[in-house]
């Protein structure tokens, strides 16, 4: 199944939106973009896009604007701008053109990591040695994947807990904990209080 979306923006999206869906960007689902914008760069995954043949059209405006001054006839048919090549990223390349395997960890940490991911799970589904995914994961993003992986959980706690309504308890389960006092004594050690003190804290 592929996915064409009329801007990068949109693109970045419904990587994200398949990706909580859990979908394998690409291979449960590619995706496209359009323009070719900044934001295409530095998405994870990297998104594809065609980029906009502004030049291209602005080119041959130009062309056109000169042979009328030069007493020139416009031409009878449409002038056809033949478009610049698709930029190809991972929405769309596949896990062949990723480059290593540390970004699919990263995307598989963003992804499931409030579903119970382990990092033996990440062992599992790269077939990577743990000394090796530890020391290239770090080098790339500044963290091994465990930490990564404690680091998104308490991120989406401390934001469910400071925006939602939800209880503690549903919140635990949200983050992959099926006791709440598993989450509470998680909570406590990664940020130093109850996840009740950071509710009340965030709302003050």
């Amino acid at each position: 199944m592929a996915i064409h979306c009329d801007d990068d923006y949109v693109g970045v999206l419904a990587c994200r939106v398949a990706q909580h869906l859990g979908l394998v960007v690409p291979d449960d689902v590619a995706v496209l973009g359009f323009y070719d914008m900044v934001v295409a760069r530095f998405s994870t995954p990297t998104l594809s896009s065609i980029p906009a043949p502004g030049q291209f059209v602005g080119a041959a405006g130009i062309q056109l604007l000169s042979d009328l001054l030069n007493g020139k006839r416009l031409p009878e048919r449409q002038v056809l701008i033949t478009p610049p090549p698709v930029a190809a990223r991972e929405s769309t390349n596949g896990s062949v053109h990723r480059g290593d395997d540390i970004r699919r960890a990263h995307q598989l940490i963003d992804q499931f990591a409030c579903r119970g991911l382990r990092v033996l799970d990440l062992l599992e589904q790269l077939m990577i040695s743990q000394k090796t995914l530890n020391k290239r994961f770090e080098a790339v993003y500044g963290e091994k994947p465990g930490a990564a992986i404690r680091r998104i959980r308490l991120e989406r706690a401390q934001q469910w807990l400071a925006t939602t309504e939800l209880s503690i308890g549903r919140i635990a389960e949200m983050c992959g904990f099926s006791e709440p006092s598993n989450f509470n004594l998680f909570f406590r050690r990664e940020a130093g209080c109850t996840p009740s003190a950071y509710r009340k804290q965030a709302r003050s």
